[in-house]
């Protein structure tokens, strides 16, 4: 019906592998990232919850969070980004993959229940248009915090994507060592050349994030 909302609800969860903290973090891109696709030309609400600790019928509550309420576990916030057709995923920082004006928009990050942001705080503040790819990332502020989460999108008008989870990561690790004859420094000394060198061959073209 006309003037009615729709609304799209994803729960996930931060694990020992997808609790990446916030973008202060180089582990930010193991969160959980969930990308939807504007059908007509919208304004949206973003929200982010996580558990309220006084449905929990086992655990004490403590009280002294905001305003007298319950302490939450987690200081939590969301980045609102603009997706790419081809990089789905989002693994720059400090880009304009990030920076700028592919940031659609963010919340705080609070020890709450709920934090949200909107296309509606700033007056001209454009719609979303037709089309668009907006990519989510719901984070805790510090790494390795876990636990579980709700997102809730609200739109005047139907996605033609509803929210899909993104495919994670390839993590590949090495470790090594600078001993007598490998610590060559960097390249402003010619004994840089000393230094281990590791090759990554790729089957296909990809991103690649160091």
């Amino acid at each position: 019906p006309e003037g009615t909302w729709c609304e799209y609800s994803i729960d996930g969860e931060w694990t020992e592998r997808t609790a990446g903290g916030c973008f202060n973090f180089p582990s930010w891109r193991n969160n959980p990232q969930y990308e939807i696709v504007i059908g007509k030309d919208t304004n949206a609400f973003f929200l982010l919850m996580q558990p309220d600790p006084r449905m929990d019928k086992i655990r004490s509550i403590e009280k002294g969070g905001p305003e007298g309420g319950p302490i939450y576990d987690h200081k939590i916030g969301m980045y609102v980004m603009k997706g790419h057709e081809l990089y789905r995923r989002k693994i720059m920082y400090d880009s304009e993959e990030i920076e700028g004006d592919d940031v659609l928009d963010s919340t705080p990050y609070i020890e709450y229940r709920e934090v949200q942001c909107n296309t509606m705080d700033e007056e001209g503040e454009d719609r979303l248009k037709e089309g668009t790819r907006v990519v989510l990332c719901p984070s805790t502020f510090l790494p390795n915090k876990l636990g579980k989460f709700r997102i809730i999108v609200l739109t005047e008008s139907a996605l033609s994507q509803p929210p899909i989870l993104l495919p994670p990561l390839r993590d590949l690790r090495c470790s090594g060592l600078w001993g007598a004859e490998t610590a060559g420094g960097c390249r402003n000394f010619v004994s840089w050349r000393k230094n281990v060198q590791y090759q990554l061959k790729l089957s296909k073209p990809s991103r690649v994030s160091v």
